[in-house]
This record gives structure tokens, C-alpha cells and sequence, in this order.
């Protein structure tokens, strides 16, 4: 991973992601600067996918199978939206609510 300028790692987890009804195991990593997802060795493609802090209009708890209450969905301000399934979504909730207020 690259660093933009002034950019700090604050979370590195293994989650899912969703996007529509495809998903993929792999490494989430949120700055404060940008969320970037890599793919792990166990999927047959590889994936990267990077959101910008500053474009993410939304940013809410959801439920993963329906149930399981650990996932985060982000909403981009193109209208994109990205599901996250991974553990401790409280405090990166709170965190993307903090750092969201000082980009606006």
C-alpha cells in the first residue's frame, strides 16, 4: 500500500466484502484518508478496491445473512454502495463518523 500524504492507518482486519451479489474474503485497511481492500491468497481473482473518506456520503450498521449484526454498508456519493462483514464495525463506525466531519 501506498500512503497518501499525512495518512494514517488506523484499522487493518480481515473482512468480506459485497458488492451486489458477488463477495470476496480479504484484508480491509482504513486510514484516514481512504478505505482500501485487497483480496486474500484464497480467492481465484485478485480485487482492490479503494473508497476516498471524503466520498462516502453514508455510512450505516447492517446485517450480514440477513442476521449476523457485523457488517458496515458505504454509500459513495456516485451512489455505489460497498458491505463490509467484519469484526469491531462499532468503533470503525465512530471512527468514519469522526474523520467524515473533517472533510465536510
Amino acid at each position: 500500500m501506498y500512503a497518501l500524504e499525512d495518512e494514517v492507518l488506523h484499522f487493518k482486519k480481515f473482512a468480506n466484502l459485497s458488492i451486489g451479489s458477488d463477495g470476496v474474503v480479504g484484508i480491509v485497511m482504513i486510514t484516514n484518508k481512504r478505505i482500501i481492500f485487497n483480496t486474500n491468497f484464497f480467492n481465484l481473482q485478485s480485487r482492490r478496491t479503494e473508497i476516498l473518506i471524503n466520498d462516502i456520503k453514508k455510512a450505516k450498521k447492517v446485517n450480514s445473512l440477513g442476521f449476523v449484526p457485523n457488517a458496515i454498508s458505504l454509500t459513495t456519493n456516485s451512489g455505489d454502495e460497498f458491505k463490509f462483514a467484519v469484526l469491531g464495525r462499532e468503533k470503525i463506525i465512530s471512527f468514519l463518523a469522526k474523520i467524515s466531519k473533517e472533510y465536510r
